[in-house]
């Protein structure tokens, strides 16, 4: 599946990802019919809230 990733502040790409697993009998995989940015996706990206590893957002 493709994802946005942000590796650094101002440094993202549209990767491949692993698909999601059923691990679990309460565990759902919704369909996503449409998205959005977030706010709290904006401060991630122009590096206002510090983060550790690459953080990435499934579409």
């Amino acid at each position: 599946m493709k994802a946005a990733v942000i590796h650094l502040p101002r440094v993202s790409t549209c990767d491949t990802v692993d698909d999601p697993l059923i691990k679990d009998s309460y565990d759902v995989i919704p369909k996503v019919t449409s998205t959005a940015i977030c706010g709290s996706d904006l401060h991630l990206f122009s590096g206002g809230i510090p983060q550790a590893r690459p953080t990435w957002t499934d579409f």
